[in-house]
């Protein structure tokens, strides 16, 4: 009876040591995805800032490209006014 039991306290601790080992591994991977969660966070906000500034950009365009449009047809309207007034 002796040997059964040794057996079986050999294989309990062998069981725990597995135990232990297969939690340690479970604690590293929930800390990794913690960390990876991070890095996704900040490459989101990262991203957004990017996108906040892109539409920035392009809203300047946009006025710069309207006032430029505005200036020439006023030029072309005065220029075109004087013109008329000077055939007649």
């Amino acid at each position: 009876m002796a040997p059964l039991y040794l057996l079986l306290l050999l294989a309990n601790e062998e069981i725990g040591r597995e135990i232990d080992v297969a939690v340690d591994e479970l604690v590293q991977l929930e800390q990794d995805i913690v960390q990876h969660e991070q890095e996704l966070y900040i490459q989101e906000e990262q991203l957004i800032a990017m996108i906040y500034q892109q539409r920035e950009n392009r809203l300047a365009l946009h006025s710069a490209r309207d006032a430029t449009l505005r200036s020439e047809a006023e030029k072309n309207d005065s220029g075109n006014g004087s013109g008329d007034s000077s055939k007649k």
